[in-house]
């Protein structure tokens, strides 16, 4: 039930939680001791646990991290993605994962299926070409005045 200020959560008619209302869009309140015991040590990490992670195992992996971090999402709710990187970087050559994270910085794609795609894919093997290249030059190419 809620109400303006408050939400109370009942099980079978007891009152088993009591929070203020968050009216944030997307917004939500918890508290440690209403979680259960494999969800608390979330609450006792932080973004700075995991960049200093990325920090010790390379550059573009804290980079990722950081470019993670600033997206529009709760940091709580980055730390299982972040366990799921450390986790596929310790699975990886530490060359293609690096090369891996150096691929998604580039695309701004940040998340762990993109990563663990570019891993499996090999997209590491190969060099990246430039993803612009110009027109040969030639009579038949209009110019923007062409348009007016």
């Amino acid at each position: 039930i809620y109400t303006r200020s408050l939400v109370r959560i009942y099980h079978k008619a007891r009152l088993i939680a009591n929070h203020p209302r968050n009216h944030k869009k997307g917004g939500y309140t918890t508290r440690k001791e209403h979680l259960c015991s494999h969800h608390q040590y979330y609450k006792e990490r932080s973004p700075t646990y995991y960049l200093q992670r990325g920090y010790n195992h390379s550059e573009e992996l804290y980079r990722y991290m950081e470019a993670l971090f600033k997206q529009d999402k709760y940091p709580e709710q980055l730390y299982k993605t972040c366990d799921g990187i450390l986790n596929l970087s310790r699975k990886t050559h530490r060359e293609s994962f690096i090369k891996a994270c150096g691929i998604a910085l580039g695309h701004r794609q940040y998340s762990y299926r993109f990563l663990k795609q570019v891993l499996e894919n090999r997209m590491t093997d190969y060099q990246e070409e430039p993803m612009v290249k110009s027109l040969p030059t030639h009579g038949n190419i209009r110019g923007a005045s062409s348009y007016k």
